[in-house]
């Protein structure tokens, strides 16, 4: 079991194939308790500043402050699998809105 629930934002070591975006960055629980507690792994959606216009799939946080987030924010339509071990911190959680906006992209972006 984690310490982590769906939607809390917490800072990840992010290591993508290109190395030059290595590094803590803000990322959102998607997974529930009971994936976390099977699998012993967190399903999470990275969080990029909100300076670009969203791209299909992405979700806004509109109360970016709440999250623990420094500047306006939206959730990628990224996801990735990490063990907790990858987790730094908690920095918040999402608002009820945010987490039922992102709950909506998430199904479309999985067709569920």
């Amino acid at each position: 079991m984690t310490d982590y629930s769906r939607g809390d934002v917490v800072l990840v070591y992010y290591r993508p194939l290109t190395a030059t975006q290595a590094g803590l960055r803000p990322a959102v629980v998607v997974s529930s308790e009971t994936y976390q507690q099977g699998r012993g792994q967190l399903l999470l959606a990275l969080v990029t500043s909100a300076e670009k216009r969203p791209s299909l799939g992405d979700t806004v946080i509109r109360d970016w402050n709440e999250a623990g987030l420094i500047r306006e924010s939206l959730v990628a339509g990224v996801l990735l699998t990490v063990n907790p071990d990858a987790i730094d911190r908690k920095l918040g959680s999402l608002s009820e809105k945010d987490a039922q906006s992102l709950e909506s992209s998430l199904r479309v972006n999985l067709g569920l």
